[in-house]
């Protein structure tokens, strides 16, 4: 049949198989346009013929060869044709769900999204509507009804780590007092406020870190993490009202003298920038390398503070607390940042702190190749001496203490 209609309208075959591979080779509504064009150039514009000799849908040559003749596209409205959801055709399978969701559900504690987060997962959902009374052939399968969650704004979520673990009583005015303290050194021009902390050891070498990274192929890492010969102590300064930050690196303990060494790099990169100077509040956790309690820190501190000539109040936040320290998050966004390379070598681990940005500002680091011995202390008469060149609050004496110097 379809010979006949060739030899009638006089195309050959190989004429037939090139304008079909030409006409497929155009994208979108131009296809349309060239069939109508063919069309109208061989088979006289006959868009029923055209369909059994190039096997072309004659609706879509007919809207082809009217769009050639005035040069109009035409737009098809593909909304119309998705197929309406699920909970809309079937809005009492929506109100069951909802009627399960709503009891198990919780708002974001923030309230920045309107998204709901529960325990239940679709299967359990699935489950639950099936003991409501819903036949298994009136259900739509469990993918389907995890759509429909997600549509809702229900969302599954890990479990967050913002529960407390422990509140001392002095909490709350340790709070108090440390707003009030940051505050004033804020607006202050001759006062300056840091924020010290350490970070987690880092194992150097081609470990995964659970991160991301763009590019073609993923990047490889040992499927094994052992052995880890070199290791790297992280630690920090960072100023929160400029976003100003300073690095330094370990390769031994993370110790008082270790975060004090680092105080002291950041200060000699600093110093002429702040030479109008006059009090440095420092914020800080309630680590055990620097807490109002480790006399060595405290000892390191004076010293500081005799060296640089400045007063030093150390403001600590509460135990267990110590995520409202402004570093905290720029280390959260430092991890976010290198997580998703290979720290393999010393200088990788550097390299890519160094091309950290934080607010806009390229992030200063130092390595600290020296070795650190744990437990020293300060005792007897050392530490009675030490004790009085410290100005403990009266009322918050391990979290609010000032050294002057000499």
């Amino acid at each position: 049949m379809k010979t006949a209609t060739l030899e009638r309208n006089g195309i050959s075959k190989e004429v037939v198989a090139l304008v079909s591979r030409l006409v497929d080779l155009i994208p979108g509504s131009g296809r349309r346009c060239a069939m109508g064009d063919a069309t109208l150039s061989l088979l006289d514009g006959k868009h029923r013929v055209a369909e059994d000799v190039f096997g072309w849908n004659r609706t879509t040559v007919e809207v082809g060869i009217n769009e050639f003749k005035t040069g109009i596209t035409c737009i098809n409205d593909l909304s119309l044709r998705l197929k309406p959801a699920t909970e809309v055709k079937n809005p009492k399978l929506l109100a069951d769900i909802i009627a399960i969701m709503e009891p198990q559900s919780e708002s974001e504690s923030s309230l920045r999204t309107t998204l709901l987060y529960t325990h239940m997962t679709a299967k359990v959902v699935y489950d639950a509507l099936l003991e409501k009374g819903w036949a298994v052939e009136a259900l739509p399968t469990v993918r389907t009804i995890s759509n429909i969650l997600n549509r809702q704004g229900y969302r599954l979520r890990t479990v967050a780590k913002t529960k407390v673990q422990k509140k001392t009583p002095e909490t709350d005015a340790i709070f108090e007092n440390i707003r009030r303290v940051n505050a004033e050194a804020d607006a202050n021009m001759a006062t300056l406020r840091i924020s010290i902390d350490t970070k987690a050891t880092v194992n150097v070498g081609d470990y995964s870190r659970g991160g991301r990274s763009r590019g073609k192929v993923a990047t490889k890492a040992l499927d094994h993490d052992m052995c880890h010969k070199k290791k790297l102590v992280p630690g920090g300064v960072l100023e929160p009202v400029t976003g100003r930050s300073f690095l330094f690196f370990g390769t031994h303990f993370k110790t008082s003298d270790f975060m004090a060494d680092g105080l002291l790099l950041w200060w000699e990169e600093r110093k002429h920038a702040l030479s109008g100077l006059k009090t440095l509040v420092i914020n800080l956790d309630n680590g055990p390398e620097c807490s109002g309690h480790r006399t060595q820190f405290l000892h390191r501190m004076v010293e500081f503070a005799e060296l640089s000539g400045l007063c030093i109040r150390l403001v600590y936040y509460p135990p267990y607390h110590s995520k409202y320290n402004s570093i905290e998050r720029y280390w959260a966004g430092l991890e976010k940042s290198w997580n998703g390379y290979l720290l393999s070598t010393v200088d990788a681990v550097l390299n890519r702190a160094k091309n950290f940005y934080w607010k806009g500002l390229r992030t200063t680091v130092r390595l600290l190749d020296t070795i650190y011995e744990k437990g020293v202390r300060i005792c007897g008469n050392e530490k009675t001496a030490l004790e009085l060149k410290l100005e403990r609050s009266s009322t918050l004496s391990w979290w609010d203490i000032t050294i002057q110097s000499e």
